[in-house]
Parts: C-alpha cells; structure tokens; sequence
C-alpha cells in the first residue's frame, strides 16, 4: 500500500451525480453539470472522456442532478435535469449508437432508480415526481412500463398516459378511485378507443358509454423529428431542394 500512484488522466473534473459502470466504461457527468461524458480507454494505455451529447448539447443543457441505467430491455440511461425534465440516452456503444430523447410529463422529475422486474426478465425504471393536483403540491412514485398490459380481450402494449390507472372487468361507466388526479383533465382510453377527455370530480368520471377496460391518466404529446435525408450525390444534398417521387 506505499506504493500506490494515482495518475489523473483528465482534467475535466466531475459532479456530485455517482457515476455509472456499463461494462467496462463509466460514464460521469462533468463539474458542471451539463455534460456527459464517456471515461474510456480506446488502446488500453491511454484515457480520454469524449462529451456523449456533441451532437445535442442542448437537450442536458439544463444540468443534470440525478441517473441510472436500464439494461434490459433496451441499453438506455435515464438522466434528471434541473428542471426537472426526464432524459433518455439509448446507450449501445459497441454499434456507435447513441441517441437522445426527452419525455416531459405535468410535473417535474426529482430522481430515478432502476430495479429488476418482478417477472425478473428485465429493469424497471422507477421515478419520483412532483405534481400540483388540485392546487397542492404532491409527489408520486411511479415505474415506466413498456410491457403489455393485459386485459380480457386483448394486450395492450403499452400505456397511453401517465400516472395511469386501469380496469378491467364487468362494463362500467362510472371510474372511481381516481382521487390523485383531482381536478385534472385526464384523457381516457375506453375499448381500445380515445374517448373524451374529462374532469376529475369527486375522485371519479363518467364515461359516455360503459366500457369493460380502460385507462385514464394524464396525457402527453409525442413528437418525432427525422434527421434530412443524405441521398448520394456528388457533393452534399443538405439545403438542396428535393422531391420524391415514391
């Protein structure tokens, strides 16, 4: 033990969020907290720490206080902002993908935590958010879940809402127990339809019509943007007018 040296190998310097051991690269975040960085050793001798957002610095860009690793079923690390917006980060290095995305929620994120499934064939993410319902400030711990949910009739692959609550059984039109979304306008999932939304009063709402299985839960809106198509060409086509033709 009196010979042990201690070599930095960066000079970048880290936050207080701990770090993250994905086989045999860590991954940290920067002491500012807007970074993410990849602590790696490409020939085995020699160390670099290369920024994993270069080609979206904006979206951590309001620092990152909190993350965890999924595994399975998808390589993903899950990051909490600031702002308490929550990231993901699909994380495959060996295939150089890595890719990032946002997923805001009414609310704001405080910390997450990734633990095994119950079913025990995958992590389950897990995450504790802070909502104002009906003008007080509550906090909920929620998981994400991407497996399906069965009903009666069918699966359903997944939930269309968040903070989500469903049923399944005799035809009902009336949902009660609905006392955490007090106040809230909720969208409804009835049969595999969108029906309207409605109000939570009194800790229930009442469908238009009884349905057997349904879903309610705050809504969210997705958006995807598509990189600009690269055809091959003498030169760059970015800028350039296109058209397709099939």
């Amino acid at each position: 033990p009196a010979n042990v040296k201690d070599d930095g190998q960066t000079k970048i310097g880290s936050s207080t969020v701990s770090p993250l051991r994905i086989q045999d690269v860590i991954l940290f975040v920067s002491r500012t907290g807007k970074q993410l960085r990849e602590f790696i050793s490409p020939d085995g001798f020699t160390y670099e720490a290369p920024d994993l957002a270069i080609l979206a610095d904006h979206i951590p860009a309001a620092g990152i206080v909190d993350m965890a690793y999924q595994q399975h079923p998808h390589s993903t690390v899950w990051l909490v902002l600031l702002d308490g917006t929550l990231v993901s980060m699909t994380y495959l290095r060996k295939q150089n993908v890595i890719a990032w995305a946002r997923h805001q929620t009414k609310g704001a994120v405080e910390s997450v935590a990734v633990i095994p499934d119950p079913g025990g064939d995958r992590d389950q993410l897990w995450i504790a958010v802070k909502r104002t319902i009906n003008g007080q400030t509550k906090r909920y711990i929620e998981f994400m879940e991407d497996l399906a949910v069965e009903f009666t009739s069918r699966e359903w692959k997944e939930l269309h809402t968040d903070c989500a609550l469903t049923y399944s059984g005799t035809p009902i039109q009336t949902v009660t127990n609905l006392g955490h979304l007090e106040g809230e306008t909720v969208r409804i999932i009835a049969d595999g339809g969108v029906h309207p939304d409605r109000v939570v009063t009194g800790g229930q709402i009442t469908l238009q019509t009884p349905a057997s299985e349904i879903e309610v839960g705050l809504p969210y809106d997705g958006k995807l943007v598509t990189l600009e198509p690269e055809p091959a060409a003498a030169g760059t086509t970015l800028g350039a007018y296109k058209q397709w033709n099939e």
